[in-house]
């Protein structure tokens, strides 16, 4: 996953949701893409899991950890194919610093 389709999901989701920049819900959805999570620690509980079903309803998955929501990049990917109806990059495998060099 790029970051170009990382922002374009975190874009469309927005203005999905149709929520206005000032609101506390449209700044802790831009924080859930920010950081991947909303911890229950820093949101209240309700409050986070309310933003999870509104997610939902838009067809971002966010699962639940033990005490927090998180966004990964599999459900972003999958919101990027499925709702946007675009494709996204492969994703490369990583290769090791001996990988690396073997190839120089």
């Amino acid at each position: 996953m790029t970051w170009q389709e990382k922002s374009a999901v975190e874009y469309h989701v927005l203005s999905a949701s149709k929520l206005d920049e000032r609101d506390k819900r449209y700044k802790a959805i831009k924080y859930l893409f920010e950081k991947g999570e909303l911890d229950f620690i820093f949101f209240e509980m309700s409050f986070a899991l309310d933003i999870r079903r509104g997610l939902n309803v838009l067809g971002l998955e966010c699962p639940l950890s033990r005490n927090k929501v998180i966004l990964s990049e599999e459900a972003i990917i999958k919101y990027y194919e499925n709702v946007m109806k675009l494709k996204a990059e492969p994703k490369e495998e990583e290769k090791s610093y001996y990988q690396r060099r073997k190839t120089k």
